[in-house]
C-alpha cells in the first residue's frame, strides 16, 4: 500500500505509465544496486517522490540498513524501516 491506501507502483508500471524511460530506470537500478544513495526532490505533494523511491527497494542489496527520512522545514525525522 502507498501513503495514500492505494497500491505500491513497481518500477515497470512507472515505465508503463511514462514516467520513466527504460534507460533511467535501467541507470537508477544499477545505482541501487550497487549501494548508491538515491534522493528525490519536488516541491509540490503528489509528485511520485515516494513512489520512485519505494519501486526501487526492489533492487536493493541484501543486509544494509535503510533510513526513510521526511523534511518538514527545518525539521526533519528518520526512520529505520530495514536492519542489516
Amino acid at each position: 500500500m502507498n501513503q495514500r491506501g492505494g497500491p505500491s507502483l513497481s518500477l515497470v508500471d512507472l515505465i508503463q505509465a511514462g514516467t520513466l524511460s527504460p534507460e533511467l530506470a535501467s541507470h537508477l537500478i544499477v545505482l541501487q544496486m550497487n549501494g548508491v544513495s538515491i534522493a528525490s526532490g519536488a516541491q509540490i505533494g503528489g509528485s511520485g517522490k515516494t513512489t520512485l523511491l519505494t519501486s526501487l527497494l526492489a533492487f536493493t542489496p541484501p543486509a544494509p540498513d535503510i533510513f526513510f527520512s521526511l523534511s518538514h522545514g527545518r525539521c526533519r525525522d528518520s526512520y529505520r524501516i530495514c536492519e542489516g
